[in-house]
């Protein structure tokens, strides 16, 4: 008896043991595109901006480019890809400023800053 139900605590402590070690382990390549939200999921955001069909077209459009360009550019590691980054995003900006309203536009800009930062390097 003792046998027992030391084998059957022995097995509770490795499937226990077991299932903590697989939910904690993440693959490095794929956590940045897990991350990353689709163009849907971005074009979601836009949803309460009234836009009209002409406007999601234009920026459904505009989120593809700029996802291309993620995709293009995921790879590389160089220094100079990571200070580019502030002009793309201001590139697309402006893009986004002359295909939205003003009010539209501003109420962008508030929602942008109210989102959490993603701070990279902490990810690593």
């Amino acid at each position: 008896m003792k046998k027992l139900m030391l084998l059957a605590s022995l097995l509770v402590v490795l499937s226990v043991s077991a299932q903590e070690r697989t939910q904690g382990e993440k693959p490095q390549k794929e956590h940045s595109k897990k991350n990353r939200p689709t163009v849907d999921d971005e074009l979601k955001r836009f949803e309460g901006y009234n836009l009209s069909s002409s406007q999601k077209q234009k920026v459904k459009s505009l989120l593809e480019d700029r996802e291309k360009n993620f995709s293009k550019n995921e790879g590389k590691k160089d220094q100079k890809l990571k200070k580019d980054k502030g002009p793309k995003n201001d590139d697309f900006d402006s893009k986004l400023e002359q295909i939205l309203d003003k009010k539209q536009f501003s109420q962008y800009k508030q929602d942008r800053e109210k989102r959490p930062k993603h701070n990279h390097k902490e990810q690593k």
